[in-house]
C-alpha cells in the first residue's frame, strides 16, 4: 500500500525549492527512497501535546548521499503529522532558518498540533 502525502494550506508548496521538497519526502515516504535533501526524521517531543497529536520532523538540506540518515542534521526542518489510523501525512511546514529556536515558539506549535490534530482525526 502506498503512503498518501497531503499538504497543508500552512505554507506555500508550489515554490520551486518547497515543491522539490515534495517530491524528495513523496519519493521517500512511498517508494522507502531516501534522496539526499532528506535527513533525520524524529518526533517533536517538545510540547508534550506535539508528540501526542503525532508531530514529526525531518532535517533538510544537501546531505552526503553516503552519510547515515541519522546523522543528516540541521537547522531546516520539514513539520508534518501521521495519520493515526491510516498510512498517510500531512506535510505542514518548512521551518527554516531557525528551525531549533522557533520550535520553541509556544503560538507556532500550537497552530500545528491544532492542524496535526484535525488531521489524525480526520483520516
Amino acid at each position: 500500500m502506498t503512503r498518501k502525502v497531503f499538504l497543508s494550506n500552512f505554507t506555500d508548496w508550489t515554490t520551486p525549492s518547497n515543491s522539490q521538497l515534495v517530491q524528495d519526502l513523496k519519493q521517500y515516504f512511498q517508494q522507502k527512497e531516501l534522496p539526499t535533501s532528506i535527513g533525520r526524521d524524529a518526533p517533536l517531543n517538545r510540547p508534550k501535546d506535539a508528540l501526542f497529536a503525532g508531530l514529526m520532523h525531518i532535517h533538510i538540506g544537501d546531505f552526503n548521499e553516503v552519510t547515515y540518515q541519522y546523522y543528516r542534521t540541521s537547522d531546516d526542518w520539514i513539520i508534518y503529522a501521521s495519520g493515526l489510523y491510516t498510512d498517510s501525512v500531512l506535510l505542514i511546514d518548512v521551518l527554516s532558518p531557525n528551525a531549533h529556536s522557533r520550535a520553541e515558539q509556544m503560538d507556532l506549535m500550537n497552530q500545528y498540533i491544532k492542524l496535526a490534530d484535525e488531521f489524525r482525526n480526520k483520516l
